[in-house]
């Protein structure tokens, strides 16, 4: 299961990071769920994965403008790069960050 952890200030994010912002009532939430874990495991220590309940970190969501969701926020040194809107399966997911971050 990707750990629940507020946003961290940017100059604290690790490396590599991707936050979904989700909602638990939201269905293409649920639907991205278990292929982001897939996702997860095959990045394991490469990326670090935090998810964001956008019901609870409303302040949050707001100033990161997240509107859609699910909404993946991905983070390359601290620094907000891109983010991708709507649920994928992993395989698109993968291919997807694969060459954001590594190529």
């Amino acid at each position: 299961m990707l750990p629940a952890k507020p946003h961290m200030p940017e100059a604290a994010c690790p490396q590599l990071t991707v936050t979904p912002s989700f909602h638990h009532l939201c269905s293409h939430s649920q639907v991205l769920a278990p292929e982001l874990e897939k996702v997860a495991d095959h990045f394991e220590e490469r990326i670090t994965f935090m998810k964001m309940d956008s019901d609870v970190e409303t302040e949050i969501a707001s100033r990161l403008e997240v509107y859609a969701l699910p909404t993946l926020l991905l983070y390359k040194d601290g620094q907000l790069i891109t983010r991708l809107e709507g649920a994928f399966p992993a395989k698109m997911l993968t291919e997807e960050l694969e060459k954001v971050f590594f190529d």
